[in-house]
């Protein structure tokens, strides 16, 4: 079962990092590594290395049957599944804290957290987000805005205007060391066309 490899029992106890992947041979590697052991201990070598370890296990999943391989196929389906019920169920968690704590998080940053979530969920790579993450990076998001805004507003004064154009930010970001590599090739291949 699940409970019994110990990085699923981490995950049950909080430790939400998503555990590898299981195959049908790594499976069939847990069962099968004691037995290999005494078998060397039989021959009279008490601390086989890894290698030779594994070399014995290669051998005998090869001569496993078909019937034999499929339980092991199947096990790993089932974990596979369990663990996407899981990883699903602490996603609808962290949705209903967001709901909870909407009223204190609307106090601490003007960034709509739905918002930032979606936006932060084009990255495939992210699969869950803790409410503390979403936080930090929203509140961090505002902050570079007004902080980008505040320098921008000193170049529109600067020019006598009241109004901070998009010349006014790619100004700034083009006379700051540490956001020209950041975001200046995005602001300059979204400047607006004349005449639009």
């Amino acid at each position: 079962s699940i409970g019994c490899d110990p990085a699923r029992e981490q995950y049950h106890k909080g430790n939400h990092r998503m555990p590898p992947k299981q195959t049908p041979y790594f499976l069939f590697c847990n069962e099968a590594r004691e037995s290999a052991r005494e078998e060397f201990a039989k021959q009279g070598v008490p601390n086989p290395t890894g290698a030779a370890v594994a070399k014995v296990l290669g051998e005998r999943w090869k001569n496993l049957s078909e019937e034999e391989k499929t339980h092991y196929k199947n096990k790993a389906g089932e974990i596979a599944a369990e663990l996407l019920r899981i990883e699903a169920e602490n996603a609808e968690n962290n949705d209903d804290n967001d709901e909870e704590g909407r009223e204190e998080d609307e106090k601490s940053t003007h960034l709509p957290l739905a918002r930032v979530k979606r936006i932060m969920r084009l990255d495939r790579s992210v699969r869950l987000i803790h409410l503390d993450t979403l936080k930090l990076v929203a509140k961090t998001t505002e902050l570079f805005i007004e902080h980008l805004i505040e320098k921008s507003e000193g170049f529109c004064r600067a020019k006598k205007r009241k109004t901070v154009m998009y010349s006014d930010i790619e100004h700034t970001v083009a006379h700051d060391e540490r956001l020209i590599p950041i975001i200046y090739a995005h602001l300059w291949a979204g400047r607006p066309v004349k005449g639009e």
